[in-house]
């Protein structure tokens, strides 16, 4: 029968990739006809390894002191859909999906739309991506989180890593510096 495979059917004598669905590992194989017999012979096994990613991601941090107690600028701040009203540049802000999504539109009508990742209340930190945006990057991910230094003065952390999209690094990096320096001196006028 395979002498009449190979004679019938001579693409069946060809490489090919399969991937096994459950280990994720990739065998390229190659059938060949040899003196009329189909026959398969392994050329390689490769088990994909985990990949690193954070090395290929950029990120920057801010922070400033603020006279007033972490209670206070964390009242301020809490609400992830509450950024219009200490953030200048933020005209307007609509919460969706059960406040999980914010849709923001800037004074200059750009509109960001941003998804609540994680919320801690008590450490008064919470955590955001991007999900649509001017910006070029990708994997947005930041935190922006209030610390109380004592009783009447706080620091907040605002922070981001992403990776990006056809700019550099540095480029990138000067992008969110502008954004979270800027946002926090305007959160910082609030007090």
């Amino acid at each position: 029968m395979g002498q009449r495979l190979c004679v019938m059917f001579p693409l069946l004598a060809s490489q090919r990739t399969v991937r096994h669905s459950r280990t994720g590992a990739v065998v390229k194989d190659k059938k060949e006809c040899t003196n009329g017999l189909l026959h398969t012979r392994t050329l390689a096994t490769v088990v994909p390894q985990p990949i690193d990613r954070s090395h290929d991601m950029a990120s920057t941090q801010a922070s400033i002191d603020i006279p007033a107690s972490a209670d206070q600028v964390w009242n301020l701040v809490a609400g992830f859909n509450s950024l219009a009203q200490w953030l200048p540049m933020i005209q307007h802000s609509e919460a969706q999906e059960h406040g999980r999504l914010r849709h923001l539109t800037t004074v200059d009508g750009t509109v960001i739309v941003e998804r609540l990742e994680s919320y801690d209340n008590a450490a008064r930190t919470y955590s955001y991506s991007i999900t649509e945006g001017p910006f070029p990057v990708t994997d947005y991910l930041a935190t922006l989180k209030v610390i109380e230094v004592d009783a009447g003065n706080s620091r907040v952390e605002w922070g981001g890593q992403f990776t990006p999209a056809g700019i550099t690094d540095a480029e990138a990096v000067e992008i969110f510096d502008g954004v979270y320096q800027g946002g926090l001196q305007a959160l910082r006028d609030n007090f």
